[in-house]
């Protein structure tokens, strides 16, 4: 298994994003029931998503040598959100599927 992420747009404002991002399966083979753990960290904080310690978008089957759109809104507590607008923060996205995972990383600055 091995993924490509993409990030396509960031949106929004006040403590609500919007992500849409390409995911592309480089593999020869169909990647099953992939789905991504999102977690946010800045400076070394973790930073609640969804008022969760990480969100967890449901992607399906992505072919052999596809790409596909995914879209995600992380919403943040006024703590977090000011801290990601002050200084940014480090997205951890961890792709899952039946096949096995990896972890891709996005570095967002305001």
């Amino acid at each position: 298994m091995s993924f490509i992420l993409e990030v396509i747009s960031v949106s929004g404002s006040g403590f609500s994003r919007t992500v849409v991002a390409h995911i592309t399966n480089k593999a020869s083979v169909d990647s099953h029931d992939v789905w991504g753990r999102v977690e946010v960290f800045s400076r070394g904080d973790r930073i609640q998503v969804c008022q969760q310690d990480h969100l967890r978008v449901n992607v399906g089957t992505i072919k052999a040598r596809a790409t596909v759109t995914v879209k995600a809104t992380l919403d943040f507590s006024l703590f977090g959100g000011l801290k990601i607008q002050n200084y940014g923060a480090k997205v951890l996205i961890t792709a899952n599927s039946s096949e096995g995972s990896q972890t891709l990383t996005y570095d967002y600055q305001p």
